[in-house]
């Protein structure tokens, strides 16, 4: 069972598309209807879901300008939407379509299987890592990261952080950089228990590499800089000191 959400303010349109998901995907369970992006990402935040189908101009303003500001890369998003001067800025925000009103059911069909078609991949992908991460860190300590070209064997120790590039993640070593073809997230939930700490949205560091600790940012070894959210600053010097 596939998991989504629409983000729409007009009640005309909710309901059209609300009714056309049903009718063409009874796998497809929406867990709510939002009339702006502030409530969405409050319901997301304990909430994960595969696909959000988001209009663009909302009660609380633009919502293709808000994505801009966070971490949009765990589920697809089909932009809905009455306007056509968007769609390249869609493109950029990596969403999987998009989608002008009235919406035609064959057009929605297409857009939602492609969807579903891409969140099974990454699925299977996300989870073949996984287990042969899990392998490899009981023997080696080693991380399977997948770029576009290559697939690299990392030495945990020798990572010194993870920054995040939208749906891809930078990770830095002691000599090398490599973007990464998976989102930070992934990468988090790996390397915490080896020393790593979340200071900002956007940066996983290693603990031992951090040469000093600022109100706005950390300095890492070989100049390196990683931000720091103002809300995490106490937690992260509290890790730190704790050793």
């Amino acid at each position: 069972m596939y998991k989504g959400i629409i983000v729409e303010d007009e009640f005309n349109a909710q309901q059209a598309l609300s009714k056309m998901l049903r009718l063409l995907f009874p796998n497809l369970e929406i867990l709510g209807i939002f009339s702006s992006f502030e409530q969405s990402q409050q319901f997301l935040l304990n909430t994960s879901v595969d696909l959000m189908f988001l209009d663009i101009e909302l009660e609380d303003g633009m919502s293709i300008d808000k994505l801009k500001e966070i971490d949009h890369s765990k589920y697809q998003i089909i932009f809905t939407t009455g306007y056509n001067q968007y769609a390249i800025d869609a493109i950029k925000l990596n969403a999987l379509d998009y989608l002008l009103k009235p919406i035609e059911p064959m057009e929605l069909q297409g857009a939602v299987k492609k969807a579903l078609a891409k969140i099974d991949k990454e699925k299977a992908t996300h989870d073949t890592l996984l287990a042969a991460n899990k392998v490899l860190e009981k023997e080696r300590k080693e991380l399977v990261v997948k770029t576009i070209d290559n697939t690299y064997y990392l030495n945990i120790n020798d990572i010194v952080m993870f920054q995040s590039e939208g749906a891809y993640t930078q990770i830095t070593t002691l000599d090398n950089t490599i973007l990464a073809s998976k989102h930070l997230k992934h990468y988090e939930q790996m390397v915490l228990s080896y020393g790593f700490i979340r200071t900002h949205q956007s940066f996983v560091v290693n603990k031992k590499y951090i040469q000093s600790l600022q109100k706005t940012q950390i300095t890492l070894v070989n100049d390196l800089i990683a931000n720091i959210s103002v809300r995490k600053y106490a937690e992260v010097k509290a890790q730190i000191e704790n050793g």
